[in-house]
């Protein structure tokens, strides 16, 4: 019973995700009043805003980690990788050996025939002269 001065009323311990039906009825001293239709609805889980913002961070902050973790790694491959397998050398970015003069082409100065110890002087020169019959020996083409 709800007393005559009220025009509200507020119901207490229901539960989220239930189904209610509510009726109204009006009664005076003298009659009763008809009942109203029911009225059904439920009530609903209400999710914080805070809950939402949660999410939020959470997911950017993870997404942010991810990404630096990922730079700082390349970074990291990259400078242990000139260590552990440096650039293979080339002839063009060798030190080992430096013409200075002739900025890395040698000029050789030849004087006589003698500093050419891998010519032959035709005096030297083998002379082989073989003859094949046909029949003696092996073919050449085999």
């Amino acid at each position: 019973p709800v007393k005559p001065t009220e025009t509200q009323v507020t119901l207490d311990g229901l539960r989220a995700g239930t189904a209610y039906t509510v009726r109204v009825r009006a009664d005076t001293v003298t009659l009763q009043g008809a009942w109203s239709r029911p009225q059904p609805f439920s009530i609903e889980a209400q999710v914080s805003r805070l809950f939402d913002l949660s999410i939020l961070l959470v997911s950017l902050g993870s997404f942010a980690s991810i990404l630096l973790l990922g730079v700082f790694g390349y970074l990291c491959l990259n400078r242990a990788a000139r260590y552990l397998c440096p650039p293979l050398p080339t002839p063009c970015a060798s030190t080992v050996i430096e013409f200075p003069s002739s900025q890395g082409k040698q000029a050789w100065q030849w004087t006589s025939p003698a500093d050419f110890p891998e010519e032959v002087s035709p005096k030297e020169a083998l002379v082989v002269n073989m003859s094949w019959e046909k029949g003696d020996g092996t073919d050449l083409d085999t």
